[in-house]
């Protein structure tokens, strides 16, 4: 389910946007980069400097949109680069440049010059990342610490250090195939995963050493025992002819989807060893590294078959890091209606030319038509849209999200509740029918009044607008729950139903949307470690756009460890739905000597809230994924400070830090908790009031840091809009 976890199972065995390009019926969409001899980017085209071919044939351009992506500016202060929004959101996800960092430490070998190479190259790469960028950093050998798409700089940066030389020629004895193979192996699966992504830009940069592949043991006067003869002979002309055929299936995949593979040696400029000096023993052998040859060719193949370009033959690494971008900075996003509309399956040939001499044009090859069976596949995706939106490599953008999902212990256990919100935004529609009856009526004046039909679910609800009487009666087959429920102007009334959590909500004014929710969480293999799914109806209040604003919350409970949270919604009268990934650490707050929970921020005038109870018994406040306030927002923040184990209690320095774009200090408070803060549960309360009235227009910084034993902190951005 999980693209990069599809690897690790292989080995084992924003400056100026992107232009959005949803999936149209029938339109083909094409990603093209026109390069001039010396390999920099054409720019300056028009549809009419474009020409098309399907199996030979004109097609005429429907879409055309050039993208140019300037190098990012330097940040005005280095938090706002290095410090990533606690906040994700799914918008504009599909006009990302994607660019997959493969680190080879399967192949690496006992050279400390290579493996700091590997570092430095993987910084310098993670340094050029614009802010709309997303990349993942994953191995050849170990992927436990693998990292999944985001454009959290300290994540990708985290993920790198953890690179290791693997255990390549470590014996005499023990031949390498097996590393030859997991090395061959990941880069096919890094091609398969990003071929699912065919209309986009995208990119995998391989650091390592290369892989010894001898295609002269393949060549046709090797027939029989190659030379040398033996066993041992055969074995490893198998092997070769292995690599290749795996070579070549992703060779052609790459070209059908346009999948650039670009290649960095880290060994650099390479020296042919000295020869071992005579009667050496084979326990006094050490292999040498980083020898000139194979590695080299294999290197370069890879970025020739793929057009991409190799960074080999030198110790600086900098202007080919800087030449990859520059490749990947200017393109053409460019979309066709085939005029071959057959449901065949079958493969369409695709070929553009541009009306300029010595140029070099890159876009995928082909692609394969809908087969008889597509409608078939369409409707079962239809019918589940939810796994439809979980399911891919990246979130599904036609519903717009955004996602805090924050820790905190569960006293008596070792498992944290994650505390989740997931923000909405959607248009409005006041009547709807699908399949059973759903009907909203809406009156003017002071009353609202809602009925829905779901299969067996009927659900009535009554308001008044003057002093808000609500009335709510729900039927589950023969189970008849009534409930009227205030909490300010939020009425909320949950309910369990075969193991899943039922809440709706009204608040005065407004259509009632039904919204479906699932958030999983996979650990970095894509097994899954707990799922929890709920319905939630909210009342919803047009902003002057048109457009609904509300939040929903979940809580899913998770044992100390490292998650991505995979959260998918769907709305019931626009039969939309829409995905949002996110990485969350879980820490053992039961161990660790101090530790925090996630930070939150609470605001009023807040969101319509749905499922507002969900929380309740772990929060004395109602989060909100909003991180862009006005001057008449009231805002504060909340977090839990933990003492682990069982040594006696301590006091607890605590250290609120506000910081502005221009990183200077707008807000500095200290506060001592007292051992006798801390309750039974071994945790303190930590407030804050932020004082959004006195700040200006721009991005903030809040940091909350605790500190007795040990230290450890809490951030999160925020932005002032007025």
């Amino acid at each position: 389910m999980l693209g990069l976890a599809s690897l690790a199972a292989a080995q084992a065995q924003t400056p100026t946007p992107a232009p959005r390009f949803r999936s149209g019926v029938d339109l083909v969409h094409l990603d093209v980069s026109v390069l001039d001899r010396n390999r920099r980017p054409v720019r300056g085209l028009t549809p009419a400097d474009f020409t098309i071919l399907e199996n030979g044939k004109p097609q005429q351009i429907v879409a055309f949109n050039a993208v140019d992506i300037p190098d990012p500016e330097p940040p005005s202060t280095p938090w706002i680069r290095d410090v990533a929004p606690d906040v994700g959101t799914n918008d504009g996800v599909e006009e990302r440049r994607l660019f997959l960092l493969l680190l080879d430490d399967a192949m690496i070998q006992s050279d400390v010059r290579a493996v700091n190479n590997v570092r430095d190259i993987a910084r310098r790469v993670i340094d050029r990342l614009g802010p709309s960028d997303l990349a993942a950093v994953i191995f050849t050998r170990d992927n436990q610490h693998s990292q999944d798409y985001t454009a959290d700089r300290a994540r990708l940066l985290t993920a790198l250090d953890k690179f290791s030389v693997g255990f390549r020629d470590m014996s005499p004895v023990t031949p390498d195939d097996l590393y030859y193979l997991y090395s061959v192996d990941v880069v096919e699966a890094a091609v398969d995963t990003l071929s699912t992504m065919p209309d986009r830009r995208k990119a995998i940069i391989y650091v390592g050493q290369g892989v010894p592949v001898d295609l002269e043991l393949l060549a046709p006067q090797a027939v029989g025992i190659p030379e040398g003869g033996g066993e041992s002979a055969l074995m490893k002309q198998g092997l070769m002819q292995q690599l290749k055929n795996q070579m070549e299936k992703a060779f052609q995949r790459a070209a059908r989807a346009n999948v650039n593979v670009y290649t960095v040696d880290a060994c650099g400029l390479r020296v042919t060893p000295a020869p071992p000096p005579p009667g050496q023993s084979l326990l006094e052998y050490h292999a040498p590294t980083c020898v000139p040859g194979l590695e080299v060719d294999y290197l370069k193949t890879v970025a020739a078959n793929t057009g991409a370009r190799a960074v080999t033959d030198t110790n600086d690494f900098a202007p080919g890091v800087t030449a990859i971008f520059e490749e990947n900075a200017s393109y053409y996003l460019i979309g066709y209606q085939s005029t071959d509309q057959r449901a065949d399956g079958r493969l369409r040939r695709i070929e553009v030319r541009v009306n300029r001499p010595d140029v070099e044009v890159r876009t995928r090859n082909g692609y394969l038509a809908d087969g008889r069976d597509a409608a078939k596949r369409k409707a079962a995706l239809a019918a589940s849209p939810l796994g439809a939106a979980l399911a891919g490599v990246l979130p599904k953008s036609d519903l717009p999200l955004q996602m805090s999902a924050v820790p905190f212990a569960v006293p008596g256990r070792r498992e944290a509740a994650v505390a989740i919100v997931l923000g909405v935004r959607q248009p409005i529609r006041t009547t709807e029918e699908h399949g059973n009856t759903v009907s909203t009526t809406e009156e003017h004046g002071n009353t609202v009044s809602t009925t829905e039909e779901h299969g067996n679910t009927r659900i009535s609800t009554t308001e008044e607008h003057g002093n808000a009487r609500i009335s709510t009666t729900e039927e589950h087959g023969n189970t008849r729950i009534s409930t009227s429920e205030e909490h300010g102007n939020a009425p909320t009334r949950t309910t369990e139903e075969h193991g899943r959590t039922r809440t709706s909500m009204q608040t005065s004014g407004g259509t009632v949307e039904r919204v479906d929710l699932q958030v999983s969480a996979f650990n970095v293999n894509g097994k899954a470690f707990g799922s929890t799914r709920l319905q939630a109806d909210v009342a919803l209040r047009p902003d002057a756009s048109g457009l609904a604003e509300y939040e929903v919350l979940a809580r899913l409970d998770l044992k100390p460890g490292r998650y991505q949270l995979r959260v998918g919604a769907n709305l019931r009268s626009f039969s939309t739905s829409g995905s949002l990934y996110c990485d969350v650490d879980v820490p053992d707050f039961s161990s660790a000597p101090v530790s925090l929970s996630g930070l939150v921020l609470s605001a009023s005038p807040g969101p319509v809230v749905g499922s507002r109870d969900a929380l309740r018994p772990i929060l004395p406040v109602v989060p909100t994924a909003r991180r862009a306030f006005t001057s008449g927002h009231q805002v504060s923040a909340f977090t839990r400070v933990y003492q682990g184990g069982k040594a006696a209690l301590a006091s607890v320095a605590v250290r609120v830090r506000l910081r502005n774009a221009a990183n200077e200090l707008v807000m500095d408070r200290r506060e001592e908790l007292a051992a006798a803060r801390f309750t039974t549960t071994r945790s303190a309360d930590v407030r804050v009031e932020v004082p959004v009235a006195h700040l200006a227009p721009g991005e903030y910084l809040l940091t909350v840091e605790a500190a007795a034993r040990t230290t450890v902190h809490r951030n999160s951005r925020f932005q002032i809009t007025r």
